[in-house]
């Protein structure tokens, strides 16, 4: 949603929140209030996921904990969790306590689900400020550092034996910190495999190199953002692939000698690396049809006078693919446009 600073967003997400309460009742499903104005300068824009068959062997279950809604299903072998609105909720906390709060929040959920973040296939952080600097006793420290080092403390309590999960860290007008997730189990039912692009480095096996500023207090050195690719999951016959956040990185490095148009073709080259027919059958993946592309893009540009360059090369390369656009800073200041997307097969 449009919103300029803390004050404006309160409003307006308690005006959404009441609208939503008066339909659903005690049990919302799991809502987020995003403080990133859509393109064109429209007020809203709304994105829902939908369990679009109902069959008998599917169960939804909405559920609470500590005033947070998340929604369960229940199919025959296994589980989904779908988690989203995770908030401190007050927009006086620092950036390092918003995120240690956002997080047990998350914690909770999955504990109550007999899950860990072990388990978690996809999330969405986003990080009022991203990109923003403060000093401090330890010097300069950057919002999307602090909150990579609160996030890399919370994964240590899991293995990750099928990978971390497929992730997009961006920024926000307002909101202090907000997480999304969905986590499933791995069954003999349920596969679920990173994916890797050979064009870049793993972003949890970044370098110092390119990470901002000073660690936090309890982490001797900086930490990586941990987070794969990719993420191929397939669920009750149906498979899927979670592409993160992806931008005009190629190694660990920034392209950011180019300008708009630029960036959105390498970035769009990156995603078609990631999701190739080469690429997947590295990791036992067989398409029916080729070349895959995503099903749904959401695209994220800093700039609003940047917004038509880049959804007319999206247009072209993803005709017919539908998209939602947004204005935020993306993890990095000097990437200019960020893609996510879902390919369905």
């Amino acid at each position: 949603m449009n919103t300029k600073n803390n004050e404006e967003y309160k409003k307006r997400k308690n005006f959404l929140k009441s609208i939503l309460t008066e339909y659903y009742g005690d049990l919302l499903p799991p809502t987020s209030f995003i403080g990133q104005p859509p393109e064109d300068q429209q007020e809203y824009a709304i994105e829902l996921i939908l369990l679009n068959e109902k069959q008998n062997d599917i169960n939804l279950e909405r559920k609470s904990i500590n005033g947070i809604f998340y929604s369960v299903i229940n199919y025959k072998n296994t589980k989904e969790v779908y988690a989203g609105g995770l908030t401190a909720e007050f927009d006086s906390y620092s950036t390092l306590l918003s995120s240690r709060n956002a997080f047990d929040l998350m914690e909770q959920i999955l504990t109550a689900e007999n899950l860990t973040f072990g388990d978690v296939v996809r999330q969405w952080n986003y990080i009022e400020g991203i990109i923003d600097q403060q000093f401090n006793k330890e010097g300069i420290q950057q919002n999307y550092q602090i909150f990579n080092d609160v996030r890399s403390i919370y994964y240590s309590k899991a293995n990750f034996d099928n990978g971390y999960p497929a992730a997009t860290g961006i920024g926000m007008n307002a909101g202090g910190i907000i997480l999304e997730f969905i986590a499933a189990k791995n069954t003999q039912k349920v596969d679920i495999v990173p994916i890797k692009n050979p064009g870049q480095v793993d972003a949890f096996r970044y370098s110092g190199e390119v990470l901002v500023g000073k660690p936090i207090d309890e982490i001797s050195k900086k930490t990586s953002p941990k987070f794969e690719r990719a993420k191929y999951t397939k669920i009750n016959n149906i498979g899927q692939i979670y592409i993160s956040g992806t931008a005009a990185i190629r190694g660990q490095k920034s392209v950011s000698d180019q300008n708009v148009k630029e960036q959105t073709i390498i970035t769009i080259e990156n995603i078609n690396e990631l999701i190739s027919k080469a690429n997947l059958s590295n990791y036992g993946i067989e398409l029916n049809s080729h070349p895959l592309k995503p099903s749904y893009l959401r695209v994220y540009v800093r700039e609003e006078k940047d917004v038509a360059d880049v959804k007319e090369i999206c247009n072209k390369s993803y005709p017919n693919v539908p998209a939602i656009y947004l204005l935020s800073d993306i993890c990095r200041d000097d990437l200019l446009v960020e893609l996510e997307g879902i390919a369905n097969f």
